[in-house]
């Protein structure tokens, strides 16, 4: 069996799409990327302190925003606040003291192509891996009791798989 070669085959990183993210030192040609075209477009980055961490991530933001990339930011330290401001976006201090919150039990409204039931599902088990996260793990039998707790919470609201959604 032969061995998968992973290698790089050329020293320009750029594609016929995307945003620009800067320029080659080693050849002076454009550095274009559309992550979002690949199969994971997660990113992460890593840099000392100074090198420019916060610009990079904050002009991708920007240009990705050109192209009707919606963007969520987790900001503990409101250092995206301004820059949301000047894009048309709001800011949310979520705290308990603040008047904003996250509900995990919220639904969101069905798209006319979809069904409620599978958005309720699907919240169920959303919710479901939020209490695993936060007990530090479920075993199966547990799951199932919460899974049936939180179906028989909607219940009592008259929210089932049959609900219509107002």
């Amino acid at each position: 069996m032969e061995k998968e070669k992973n290698e790089f085959v050329s020293f320009d990183l750029s594609s016929d799409t995307g945003i620009l993210y800067g320029i080659n030192r080693h050849n002076s040609g454009l550095i274009l990327f559309d992550r979002f075209s690949m199969p994971n477009y997660n990113s992460i980055t890593f840099a000392t302190s100074g090198a420019g961490k916060s610009y990079l991530t904050k002009l991708e933001i920007l240009r990705t925003m050109m192209f009707d990339t919606e963007v969520i930011i987790l900001d503990p330290e409101n250092e995206y606040e301004n820059m949301a401001q000047a894009v048309g976006g709001r800011n949310f201090n979520i705290s308990l003291s603040s008047e904003h919150n996250i509900n995990p039990f919220d639904l969101a409204k069905p798209d006319e192509d979809e069904n409620f039931a599978a958005i309720l599902r699907s919240n169920i088990i959303n919710i479901i891996g939020l209490i695993r996260i936060m007990m530090g793990g479920l075993t199966p039998q547990e799951e199932a009791l919460v899974d049936a707790a939180i179906s028989q919470t909607y219940a009592l609201k008259d929210i089932t798989p049959d609900s219509e959604y107002d």
